[in-house]
């Protein structure tokens, strides 16, 4: 069952109550981009419903300027992700949030999380992570695949003499290069939990596991950081198969990571 909570001037979002025993825990789901709080191919409503079967009250909405999100006075993402944390905190008595999402979203929780101590679980998909030997590694073992076409192209790419170059890192809200590390222990440290997902989709800045390694540091191999590599599925999750296989997998991590309410 899903009921809207309100709040603020215009904020509204769903919550979708938790079948059975529930968790202590509310997943809240941001939406990425200009992308619906419902999500590509309606990912965000079928992860919600995957996770309250399972026991786990969640939480969509709407950013301000968003889809269907008011624009606020103040347009700070933080801030509005911190009030609705608020909201359903105030609404439904829960302190411990387990925040996330595709791409920007997941940008913004780990900002959020970095600031909100309720914040004890990230759910990440295709979040941050830096180029390096092993992202080159990877890239160059995926156009071998593909054909000697794509390790032309590529390689006539990166002779050109463009003056400006387009990264991921001007396009998304990533830390600082070289403070994820110290933000990961940090979150580590406090206990938070993170689920980290990285896509083919991610492909332009994400090729190899390895390369995680330089940007997260030590913390990335602590028991409380759970990191996936799916090569074989893209950024929005186009077929169901890929859908359904997210919803199992973050329902399992969910289950085995967050204990239920006695």
């Amino acid at each position: 069952m899903e009921r809207v909570l309100t709040w603020g001037k215009g904020c509204f979002g769903f919550l979708a109550s938790a079948q059975g025993m529930a968790a202590k825990e509310t997943l809240v789901l941001l939406n990425a981009g200009h992308t619906h709080r419902a999500g590509p191919h309606r990912l965000s409503v079928a992860v919600s419903r995957a996770a309250a079967i399972e026991g786990f009250p969640t939480f969509r909405f709407d950013l301000p300027g968003l889809a269907d999100g008011v624009m606020q006075d103040s347009s700070d993402h933080v801030d509005a992700a911190i009030a609705a944390l608020n909201a359903v905190a105030v609404q439904t008595g829960c302190e411990r949030f387990v925040l996330g999402g595709l791409c920007s979203a997941a940008d913004l929780a780990w900002r959020v999380a970095l600031l909100d101590p309720r914040v004890v679980g990230l759910l990440l998909i295709d979040p941050v992570a830096r180029p390096g030997f092993w992202f080159t590694f990877g890239r160059v073992t995926l156009m071998l695949q593909r054909g000697p076409a794509a390790v032309w192209r590529w390689w006539m790419n990166r002779r050109s003499k463009a003056p400006v170059r387009i990264t991921d890192a001007d396009l998304r809200d990533w830390p600082a290069s070289g403070q994820e590390a110290q933000q990961l222990a940090a979150l580590v440290d406090r206990g938070v939990h993170s689920f980290m997902l990285y896509t083919g989709g991610a492909a332009t800045y994400m090729t190899h596991a390895k390369q995680l390694n330089a940007g997260f540091g030590p913390a990335l191999h602590s028991e409380k950081v759970c990191v996936t590599h799916w090569k074989d599925v893209d950024h929005l999750f186009f077929r169901p198969d890929d859908r359904e296989r997210l919803c199992a997998s973050i329902a399992q991590w969910l289950c085995r990571t967050f204990a239920r309410n006695a």
